[in-house]
């Protein structure tokens, strides 16, 4: 099928889906089928996607048993089920990959590819809508066939609801990319089942999932079908956790330790955090419920204001996969899960469509090009899984996995990159999440048009009863200038309101977290059709309002240069040391560059330059300067953070005394 026609249903199926009564109080992010993405920082790493990673990932799902895994639930071929009892959410995520990157690139192979696989996923449903291959398999291996006694007996731990929430994710994205039903009615009828087997009703379970994701999933699937019981459930799921009155607890590691609007602290397992954050602020959209947005900002306070690293990732103990006590922020032994970084995410573009702030976009940003992108590296198909802000070369953080009762694939740890894990959650959720991110960049309210995003990119959007183009050209995070051109076949009144982002002002991020020890006096600078005007600062964000015409030309310039951060003096890890950033990005130092590594120290005097080296890691800005050791003047060289450990096992360090 071309582009355009696709591009047509893409619009049609987002469109005419929207429920009855559904109230986006008149917001929408523009979207995937809005947008193309040039050349660019952003290019290059889709590209990257779509090429490499999508088919590297359905390989490995192949590999490592998770399709075999489902085949043997169909009744396809005989066998026991091997790896993680949870392994078709590590298939259902590579699926919603392949489907994100057929909407960006269609690839009639991969299409084929996936019909293959959903015809498996539909003979591996129960017939009343049971779906989960490690129960369903070893059931049929019981006198009894494929009854339900497997079923739901360890919701703490089996992860059978979870994996259905990516199951659902997954079908949407198969709906829109294809048209097709296929992988959809399989979800409609698995959410049938969950609506007759959960909730309040009298004879129903009164029970949770131990890991959150199903919300989420669900009022998705309630705003794709309209169909309101979806909602209902997610609410349930969300409202029966921390609930004591039903059911027994889990404890703070689920988040399930007091009812949701009770909680002041982030505690447990990260990606299990903010997936419920993220549906709380999902519901509390629709619903407008005072109570669920009040625990939301003092949550999201908590985590941006206490326990968030330099580079946006969360989650600082290997123990918990997740938060530990405030300002706990060790470097060495960070977690900072690639699933967390995309969960965190999530959280803060929901927390936008909810406030529209723009902190929730400097966090997102700061995510989005340190943490996130290091789960993968520069040839797209080896990963990480945790990714810690320095390294020994010894400390063997990348995921390992050990049962005595099981045989895992790709079970040794690593101080480096992995090609796959035993549990494979992090690859297809960051390569999923790589190819929406353009789907941010622009958001609606009314007559109000937000800029979040700087991402080379042409977007045809829809302001009232006006179509406009958007052509965004830019050099970012290299280069601050940003240019919008606009073309509109009549004027256009709206608000349009560019982000201005926090450390082009002086401030890292939205809390006291972390500063710049160095204050610029450059600010940033806007101009409308070549002449200079006023920055009015709205929650973070330049507001110009004004009848837009075809040929307009918008250009923001922020000041960039190296700049020194320091912590807060409460993390007691980062006294008396500095990090390195460039505009949003993070760098770091690697022995393979700085062969005195442990002695590198950055005065307050030392001057840091900007250089481009091509033939470095596919072609890299470094910075770099010179600084005294034993009464001589060595070189040091900084490189982005999300770019280490692409020549194997090495030291290296964000934080430098």
């Amino acid at each position: 099928m071309k582009t355009f026609s696709r591009a047509i249903l893409f619009l049609l199926l987002l469109f005419s889906c929207k429920p009855d009564g559904y109230n986006d109080k008149g917001f929408e992010y523009i979207g995937l089928s809005g947008i193309r993405v040039n050349d660019g920082f952003w290019k290059s790493k889709m590209d990257l996607v779509n090429d490499i990673t999508v088919h590297d990932l359905l390989d490995k799902c192949y590999k490592s048993g998770a399709v075999r895994n489902l085949e043997i639930a169909a009744g396809i071929i005989e066998g026991t089920h091997t790896g993680m009892w949870f392994s078709d959410e590590h298939l259902y995520k590579a699926i919603g990959a392949a489907c994100y990157s057929l909407m960006v690139k269609w690839d009639d192979r991969l299409d084929a590819r996936l019909d293959s696989i959903i015809s498996i996923i539909a003979k591996a449903q129960e017939p009343d809508g049971y779906l989960n291959s490690n129960i369903t398999g070893a059931m049929r291996h019981q006198p009894s066939g494929t009854g339900d006694q497997g079923r739901y007996k360890d919701l703490k731990g089996s992860l059978e609801i979870y994996c259905l929430g990516e199951l659902y994710d997954a079908a949407i994205a198969h709906k829109i990319a294809t048209g097709k039903d296929d992988l959809l009615n399989v979800a409609l009828k698995s959410a049938g089942h969950l609506n007759n087997t959960f909730g309040k009703d009298q004879g129903k379970c009164y029970d949770v999932d131990g890991h959150e994701l199903i919300e989420l999933a669900l009022v998705k699937l309630y705003e794709f079908t309209g169909e309101k019981q979806h909602f209902d459930l997610a609410r349930f799921f969300v409202e029966a956790r921390g609930d004591s009155s039903k059911r027994k607890l889990y404890g703070p590691f689920y988040q399930d330790h007091m009812p949701f609007i009770e909680q002041k602290e982030a505690v447990g397992q990260a990606p299990r955090a903010t997936y419920l954050y993220s549906a709380a602020a999902d519901i509390a959209f629709h619903n407008h419920d005072k109570a669920y947005i009040d625990a939301l900002n003092i949550l999201w306070d908590d985590v941006a204001g206490k326990k968030m690293y330099i580079t946006g990732g969360i989650g600082s103990k290997h123990e918990n996969e997740g938060f530990g006590a405030a300002y706990d922020l060790p470097s060495l032994t960070a977690y900072c899960e690639t699933c967390a970084a995309i969960s965190f995410s999530m959280w803060n573009t929901r927390m936008f469509r909810l406030q529209q702030e723009a902190k929730y976009f400097d966090v997102l940003e700061l995510t989005m090009y340190n943490n996130l992108l290091a789960g993968f590296s520069l040839e797209g198909n080896s990963y990480f899984y945790p990714c810690p802000l320095e390294s020994d070369g010894r400390y063997k953080f990348n995921l390992g996995f050990d049962l005595p009762d099981r045989h895992f694939m790709f079970n040794e740890p690593r101080a480096t990159r992995k090609e796959w894990f035993p549990c494979a959650c992090c690859p297809g959720h960051l390569a999923r999440y790589i190819l929406k991110i353009p789907g941010y960049i622009y958001a609606v309210k009314n007559d109000m048009l937000f800029v979040n995003l700087f991402i080379d990119s042409e977007a045809e959007i829809t302001i009232g009863k006006r179509n406009i183009k958007i052509i965004q050209q830019t050099d970012y995070p290299w280069n601050g200038k940003i240019n919008l051109r606009f073309e509109t076949d009549k004027p256009a009144e709206m608000n349009l309101l560019i982000r201005i982002p926090g450390w082009s002002t002086n401030k890292v991020v939205p809390t006291d977290l972390y500063s710049f020890s160095d204050r610029s006096d450059e600010m940033p600078a806007l101009s409308l059709n070549g002449k200079s005007i006023e920055i009015v600062n709205e929650n973070g964000y330049a507001n110009i309002s004004r009848t837009w015409e075809n040929g307009d030309e918008l250009i923001l310039t922020l000041p960039m240069s190296a700049r020194r951060v320091i912590a807060n003096e409460k993390v007691e890890e980062n006294k008396g040391k500095v990090a390195l950033m460039f505009g949003p990005v993070v760098y770091c130092l690697e022995k393979i560059d700085n062969k005195n590594i442990k002695f590198v120290s950055i005065s307050d005097k030392l001057t840091i330059e900007r250089e481009y080296i091509p033939d470095l890691l596919g072609g890299t800005y470094v910075l770099g300067g010179d600084y005294e050791m034993n009464n001589e003047t060595v070189k040091f060289r900084a490189i982005p953070y999300y770019k280490w450990s692409n020549r194997g096992e090495n030291i290296m360090k964000v934080w430098l005394p």
